[in-house]
């Protein structure tokens, strides 16, 4: 997975450092007690990728989305490539242009928290018109790389 996802780990700042498929970095800390999950380097325009595009298979016919480059890989390592992060709470119309150039079928399993579930909700509003749009609702306070396989295909049969 390091070396897949071209990981490297920041001593200074007890963080994970994640190539964004060629526009920018990002920071992972790993303290749970940090003041924020993510900080993205400088001039990273996050609204202009979907994270993990560029491993993306060919032959996806549906996209999970989540919110964070951590929940994407851990998906990813559970087998479910047709996975992509969004890198925020939120959707970009760049990034509604890539998405329609993969499938037109989207699960939203974004984080189980108050963000994460409203955000669902105006993505769904979103992309209604031209794409069929499932949510997942995880548990509060969960996000999608706290579950086994197991479970990511019962969330996922679950969506709404």
């Amino acid at each position: 997975t390091i070396i897949n996802w071209e990981l490297r780990y920041w001593h200074d700042e007890n963080a994970v450092v994640i190539p964004l498929d060629h526009i920018g970095f990002a920071l992972r800390y790993l303290d749970k007690n940090a003041l924020r999950k993510y900080k993205y380097v400088s001039g990273t325009r996050i609204s202009d990728t979907l994270f993990g595009i560029d491993k993306l298979p060919k032959t996806s016919t549906n996209i999970i989305l989540v919110e964070g480059s951590f929940d994407k890989i851990w998906l990813h390592q559970l087998g479910f490539e047709n996975s992509l992060a969004l890198l925020h709470a939120d959707i970009s119309q760049n990034q509604i242009k890539l998405l329609k150039g993969v499938t037109n079928y989207v699960f939203l399993m974004l984080d189980g928290d108050n963000v994460g579930k409203q955000q669902a909700l105006k993505i769904k509003k979103l992309l209604g018109g031209e794409f069929l749009v499932k949510i997942c609702n995880l548990p509060d306070g969960k996000d999608p790389d706290n579950f086994s396989k197991e479970e990511i295909i019962q969330i996922l049969k679950g969506a709404k």
